[in-house]
């Protein structure tokens, strides 16, 4: 479903406020729903719908071409959990959101004895583009709500499983936010019994997961443990809020939303977002930046920067073509390319995607990935222990950021 906003700077900070109350409120009213009509002696297993979308969601299941409803969500965080005999069964969900906007989609779960299968439905930023409305210019933002099914299914009684590490692995792997949050539950009441290696991919999930809940919550885990799973981390920027003062310059372009910092260069060059106070590197150090490109030009460079100060600066780019490059700034001029535009395979260009920029310093070398694969090695020229961080984008485009961080090479 593709919901339509017109956003001023104003009217964004009020409305974004407004929806934060207004999900605290509701929080009180969040719970789970069984709906279980199946004899005892029955064998069955579980569809378990979420919400994490605004709007209401209505669940229907058809028996003889008609429409059975089993239930409905209809605040953040609300859960109903249907009841099944093993098999396949296919279940038609109604969302309905703002300005009464209705879409509909059909998804088949898979249901297995004595399991639980995730469903959920989360809001997601489709497109934003510039539009005119009098005398102002404003920002138009679309929302559709996707609909994901957990890859691993979760045992109802996971701790009698002979194999619940393994089971506990896929689950912390699993693209459904909730098949993750279910397994650092699970953890959570193995404690310090849980296997070593769970509770270092539980770690990962603390600083690198894309979901502020898992993030929360595997971060809890850990603390309890008395893990620091921020140990080597020397700066990390989540994006929940603005609270590093990113937005300086173009205000009704860039703004926070879903855990997303929407960055929108306007064209005709290049526009920067920094850390505004310069920081100690030490000689070896990993710089990690992971974005998603939302619309615009695909041939214009986006990414970190990494410098001396606002005017003096390296910059770590990709395209949404596909494409890598280094370019130095001295004095506020562009002054060449480090590395000339690479075709970097690893690169995701389709759909909604994600891709991580990863520059690795030590000495006077940087190292480029994208995605993991390499792409070349520049020589430092800025000598100095202090170094400013941040963003960039060139020409037209809009793009998602998620994630900055800072972190000092682990010790073996």
């Amino acid at each position: 479903m593709i919901n339509a906003y017109r956003w001023s700077n104003l009217s964004t900070k009020m409305l974004m406020m407004s929806i934060g109350l207004l999900f605290t409120v509701l929080a009180g009213c969040t719970g789970v729903t069984i709906k279980d009509d199946l004899l005892p002696s029955i064998p069955k297993g579980y569809a378990d719908f979420g919400n994490y979308s605004l709007g209401s969601t209505y669940i229907y299941s058809m028996h003889d071409g008609k429409r059975v409803k089993e239930g409905s969500l209809t605040y953040k965080g609300e859960m109903v959990r249907i009841a099944r005999t093993p098999g396949n069964h296919e279940f038609l969900l109604e969302h309905w959101g703002e300005s009464r906007h209705k879409s509909e989609k059909t998804v088949t779960v898979s249901i297995t004895r004595d399991m639980l299968t995730f469903i959920t439905l989360d809001q997601m930023t489709a497109d934003v583009e510039d539009i005119k409305e009098g005398r102002h210019e404003a920002t138009l933002i679309q929302y559709r709500t996707v609909i994901s099914q957990s890859r691993t299914p979760a045992p109802l009684n996971i701790e009698s499983e002979p194999h619940k590490d393994s089971i506990l692995n896929e689950l912390l792997d699993d693209p459904d936010r909730r098949a993750r949050l279910y397994a650092i539950d699970l953890l959570e009441k193995m404690g310090r019994s849980s296997d070593e290696n769970l509770l270092k991919r539980v770690e990962v999930l603390a600083v690198d997961d894309p979901q502020r809940s898992v993030r929360r919550e595997a971060a809890a885990l850990l603390k309890s443990l008395g893990i620091d799973a921020f140990k080597n981390i020397l700066y990390l920027e989540n994006f929940e809020f603005n609270n590093r003062t990113w937005i300086s310059s173009h205000g009704i372009y860039d703004f926070f939303y879903n855990d997303e910092f929407l960055f929108r260069s306007a064209g005709g060059g290049c526009e920067n977002e920094k850390i505004t106070t310069p920081f100690e590197l030490p000689e070896n150090v990993t710089i990690e930046l992971t974005s998603t490109w939302i619309s615009g030009s695909s041939g214009g460079e986006y990414g970190v920067l990494i410098g001396r100060d606002e005017n003096n600066f390296d910059h770590f780019g990709i395209s949404r073509d596909g494409r890598a490059v280094v370019r130095s700034v001295r004095n506020n001029e562009l002054s060449g390319e480090l590395l000339a535009w690479t075709a970097v395979s690893a690169i995701k260009t389709r759909g909604a995607s994600s891709n991580r920029l990863r520059v690795e310093f030590s000495g006077d070398i940087w190292k480029y990935y994208v995605n993991d694969a390499y792409v070349g090695t520049i020589e430092n020229t800025m000598k100095g222990s202090k170094y400013l961080v941040g963003l960039r984008g060139c020409l037209k485009q809009t793009i998602a950021f998620e994630q900055l961080k800072v972190s000092k090479v682990r010790e073996n």
